[in-house]
């Protein structure tokens, strides 16, 4: 029998489909799901992001970032992501990001068509990424060379570093998106 995690999501889904609600932002019960909901889910081994819609369990379409084998990729001219890691999510949902810790990519999706906004290249050892508030810029915790890469996620470029110490994995902002919360490891 064959088994993915891809498959247990959905299974899990069907289960639990006439009590699914969408996480609150805050409080309370949140909306219930609808035929218009995504769920996003990457791929490390693939370099993949697979749209689902939770609404009926059906997998709408699956975007493909790089090659999916490594063997396959490694050379000084191959220039796709490699190790697809983690979803961030603009507040508005609008855009998702990925971001690709061997290639050291981070890549901007638009969730209204699924196509590749931009990707950029940042330091070495990029863990996650996240949008801040504005639903523009994407700053990235970069292990490698403890830093925090922001970048316009918009038109792939680095509009600035911040210094950090311990090794920054993520930086996740507060509700009134005021404060910047720095998780090390």
């Amino acid at each position: 029998m064959k088994f993915s995690i891809l498959s247990l999501l959905v299974q899990v889904l069907r289960i639990v489909h006439a009590q699914i609600y969408q996480s609150p932002a805050l409080s309370g019960l949140g909306a219930p799901i609808s035929a218009h909901d995504r769920i996003y889910t990457s791929d490390q081994t693939s370099n993949t992001i697979t749209v689902i819609n939770p609404s009926n369990d059906i997998v709408l379409g699956t975007i493909a970032l790089g090659s999916t084998r490594l063997s396959d990729v490694i050379g000084p001219q191959y220039i796709q992501n490699v190790n697809a890691h983690g979803l961030g999510f603009s507040r508005d949902g609008k855009y998702i990001v990925s971001l690709s810790v061997t290639s050291n990519t981070v890549t901007v999706i638009r969730t209204l068509d699924n196509t590749i906004v931009s990707k950029t290249y940042v330091d070495r050892n990029p863990h996650e990424a996240f949008f801040a508030p504005d639903n523009r810029t994407v700053w990235i915790g970069t292990r490698g060379v403890e830093s925090i890469e922001v970048i316009d996620g918009l038109e792939g470029t680095v509009i600035g570093r911040i210094s950090s110490y311990g090794g920054p994995s993520k930086v996740l902002f507060s509700p009134d998106g005021k404060t910047a919360y720095v998780v090390l490891y």
